[in-house]
C-alpha cells in the first residue's frame, strides 16, 4: 500500500483498502510471491470484489483490471 500512496490504483479512493495478489497466494503456488510487494496492487474493497467477479467469469487478471479501469474512466462503475 505504501508504494501506491495508500490509495486504490484504479478508483483513487483511500477507504477500505485491500491488497490484491497478482499471482495467487494459494498454498503451494508461488509461495515466494506471497509477501512480495511487486506481486500486489492496492485496491479499494469495491474494486477488489469487482476484479474477482470478472476473473470468476473467465477473464485473466490483466483483462479484469482493464475492464474495471474503463468503467471508472467512464464514470460508471457497476
Amino acid at each position: 500500500m505504501f508504494r501506491d500512496n495508500y490509495k486504490c490504483v484504479i478508483s483513487g479512493r483511500t477507504d477500505d483498502l485491500r491488497v490484491h495478489h497478482i499471482l495467487p497466494k494459494m498454498e503451494g503456488v508461488n509461495p515466494e510471491k506471497a509477501l512480495d510487494p511487486d506481486n500486489g496492487i492496492t485496491l479499494n474493497r469495491e474494486v477488489h470484489e469487482k476484479i474477482h467477479e470478472i476473473i470468476r467469469q473467465g477473464n485473466d487478471f490483466e483483462e479484469a483490471i482493464e475492464i474495471v479501469k474503463m468503467e471508472y474512466q467512464n464514470g460508471k462503475p457497476e
